[in-house]
């Protein structure tokens, strides 16, 4: 259901305020969320956003024009952000003073960008990233207190689910016109990049050329497949086709009531269920 046909009030009837957490995940494109109650997997709500809407016009005016129940309510928000300009760091390397110099190794970084960091504990490593102040300010005039890029949360959702990876393990979030791989092998992390596709043959490319790369296997390691797609539809048969364990990636979220999408299933969600890992 998305968020234009609910009413708060009647969702604090349901569940206290406190039970519901909505998860924000701002991409290139456009601005993702969804209210869930964590203790009972339920994921009551779903909305998407253009950013040609979102941005508009200033991000005040913009909040309250395309969605004033977006944030507009008494729910504890969870701020994620998808750029694509953000480099994976060692903790002996890094230094706080050199993030923008360290991301600009391996990115063109446009100008007035802020930069940030999130604090990978189970890997002992930094996300480092950047965005443009338009965007920072829309987070700042959201609430938002902290905020994570999306690939920091997609890993620490990996290893809280499958206890560290101990085979040759390749992570694929399909997103609109974008696959995000995360790859590990014995226990280690070996890559989480992203990656531009327009056709469903550009995607199955990217999968084996990096299998390739990493030396890992389609017909014996293991592919574990998320974000927006089914295992009915055109891309996920064409994957098994050459990837012989290819399974959707865990995740027991009940969507109640149903979003505008008829038959989507919860692991659809997982870029934006991994905020909780943040919680």
């Amino acid at each position: 259901m998305p968020f234009s046909n609910i009413r708060v009030e009647d969702l604090i009837k349901i569940y206290p305020p406190e039970d519901i957490i909505q998860l924000i995940d701002l991409t290139d494109h456009t601005l993702e969320s969804v209210l869930v109650v964590p203790q009972k997997n339920k994921i009551l709500a779903y909305t998407h956003i253009d950013n040609e809407k979102l941005f508009s016009n200033e991000p005040e005016t913009a909040l309250n024009v395309s969605s004033p129940k977006l944030f507009n309510n008494p729910f504890r928000k969870i701020f994620g952000y998808s750029g694509s300009i953000f480099s994976l760091v060692p903790e002996e390397l890094f230094q706080e003073e050199l993030v923008e110099l360290m991301l600009s190794f391996g990115h063109k970084v446009p100008e007035k960008q802020k930069f940030f960091n999130n604090y990978l504990d189970l890997l002992h490593l930094y996300v480092i990233f950047s965005m443009s102040e338009k965007v920072y300010s829309f987070f700042t005039h959201s609430g938002a207190k902290d905020i994570f890029h999306i690939s920091f949360s997609i890993i620490r959702q990996i290893l809280i689910n499958d206890q560290y990876p101990k085979n040759d393990d390749l992570y694929i979030g399909i997103d609109t016109n974008r696959i995000t791989l995360t790859a590990f092998k014995e226990k280690k992390l070996l890559l989480q990049n992203t990656y531009p596709y327009q056709e469903d043959e550009d995607v199955l490319y990217t999968i084996l050329n990096a299998s390739h790369l990493l030396g890992f296997e389609p017909g014996k390691s293991n592919y574990t497949v998320y974000g927006k797609h089914s295992n009915d539809q055109a891309l996920f048969t064409l994957l098994k086709k050459y990837i012989k364990y290819a399974f959707p990636v865990p995740m027991p979220y009940e969507i109640h009531p149903h979003p505008d999408e008829k038959e989507v299933r919860s692991y659809s969600f997982f870029r934006l269920l991994s905020l909780l890992s943040c919680a």
